[in-house]
């Protein structure tokens, strides 16, 4: 499961992947959460957001949640199979 893409983060800027890491992997998350923002993070002036923003943002959470369990799922269904 540590190959497995991580759905809704992103490497941050500037950051350089340790040696022999694969950036953008369960594992690499799990060593380096600092590295990693969550894609789906509301910014800008809190001010002048809208409800909208709030469920854009949830829906695409939700989505990625769902990005990742598909993943694990497919994981799995291939482990089975074998």
């Amino acid at each position: 499961m540590a190959d497995l893409q991580v759905a809704g983060f992103a490497l941050n800027q500037g950051v350089v992947p340790a040696a022999g890491a694969t950036p953008g992997t369960l594992a690499d998350y799990v060593a380096h959460p600092g590295d990693y923002g969550d894609s789906d993070e509301l910014t800008g002036d809190v001010a002048k957001r809208h409800e909208s923003d709030y469920f854009t943002a949830a829906v695409a959470a939700t989505d990625n949640a769902i990005a990742m369990m598909r993943l694990a799922e497919g994981r799995v269904d291939s482990v089975r199979k074998c």
